[in-house]
């Protein structure tokens, strides 16, 4: 895991969402592989088993479409615009091909269940990929799969003890005490910047890298840059 690669890392791309370079577009990744910023984005299996690159799981903020991403097929992804831009839901590979290698690549399993199809979805996609990346998730399920499935992929617990994104028992325990992390035993956790003190002296108890997420603007990059490892970033202060 080469965390120098990681250091300053552009949320969803290198996006402006009010100036026509929407979040996890082809648009803002490729500026942020002209610029040399590593990139986080996030995946999504569609109904027709498709990696699709879309952070929510409803369509309508970006979109206008009042669809959940993952009741969609891929043909049907591509009928809608981001924000009422040219640019549409980018496919992992489509992502991948663009990348190529030249910038590290931070990917978080947007998955609110059990893991499986996702996990092996984007395992055989990124078997074939020789360039850096990492594999996050708030949902410990899928880190766990890919653990005992592809042992030397660096992976991340996502940490957000006030809200946190998955449901029920396992975001109020399991994930808020990182209960599971023995059973694949994370490289790295990334917590919001509030948790970037408390987490980066724990993290230094157990060997572990520290990531927060997310800077916004030159304000919070400036005050953050030092206390992380990596520090996930928005130039234009967009949410």
């Amino acid at each position: 895991m080469n965390v120098e690669k990681y250091k300053m890392t552009a949320h969803r791309g290198l996006f402006n969402n009010n100036g026509g370079i929407p979040e996890n577009s082809m648009a803002a990744f490729s500026l942020a592989v002209a610029e040399g910023y590593a990139i986080e984005l996030d995946v999504h299996l569609t109904a027709d088993g498709e990696l699709a690159v879309f952070h929510d799981h409803s369509l309508k903020r970006m979109t206008g479409d009042e669809r959940e991403i993952e009741k969609c097929t891929l043909s049907e992804l591509g009928g809608l615009r981001l924000l009422g831009t040219e640019w549409t839901v980018p496919t992992l590979e489509e992502v991948l091909e663009l990348v190529d290698g030249k910038v590290a690549l931070l990917i978080e399993i947007k998955n609110r269940g059990l893991a499986g199809p996702l996990e092996r979805r984007l395992i055989s996609e990124l078997d074939g990929y020789r360039g850096e990346y990492m594999i996050e998730s708030f949902n410990p399920l899928p880190l766990i799969w890919i653990r005992r499935h592809r042992p030397r992929i660096p992976l991340g617990q996502l940490l957000d003890r006030k809200n946190s994104k998955t449901g029920g028992f396992l975001r109020k325990v399991v994930c808020g005490h990182m209960l599971l992390n023995p059973l694949f035993r994370p490289d790295f956790v990334a917590c919001h910047l509030r948790d970037a003190a408390a987490q980066r002296e724990s993290c230094r108890r157990s060997g572990r890298r520290v990531f927060c997420w997310t800077a916004r603007g030159e304000k919070q990059i400036e005050k953050f840059r030092d206390l992380c490892d990596g520090l996930i970033f928005e130039m234009d202060g967009a949410r």
